[in-house]
């Protein structure tokens, strides 16, 4: 099966679930991946808002494996998210009083 290209929409323990932009005919459009040895030895991380390839592709069972992150655009820390677009905070006006300190820090940090 050929390589496909996708975004990382969920990360737990050491599982990652794509979203693959074309998937396939017969590949759902999500898959639960592993990732390639050596992108650890490399030391390359995979975080949530990555866009990566797929290969080794199991239609069957809906599995993958990671085998290239592509670069990132933008990266948040905490969370980890990488290649966010919008960022959107929203605070109270009255009801309780504004804060002007918790405001600086939701977005200075």
């Amino acid at each position: 099966m050929t390589d496909c290209a996708g975004i990382v929409v969920a990360l737990q323990a050491n599982y990652l679930e794509v979203e693959l932009d074309q998937a396939p005919q017969g590949v759902p459009a999500r898959l639960l991946c592993t990732r390639r040895n050596r992108l650890s030895h490399r030391g390359a991380a995979v975080h949530v808002g990555d866009r990566v390839v797929v290969e080794a592709i199991d239609p069957v069972q809906a599995r993958a494996v990671v085998a290239q992150v592509e670069s990132r655009t933008s990266w948040l820390t905490r969370p980890p998210v990488a290649n966010v677009s919008l960022v959107v905070v929203a605070l109270a006006v009255e009801q309780p009083a504004f804060d002007p300190d918790q405001a600086s820090r939701f977005l200075l940090t």
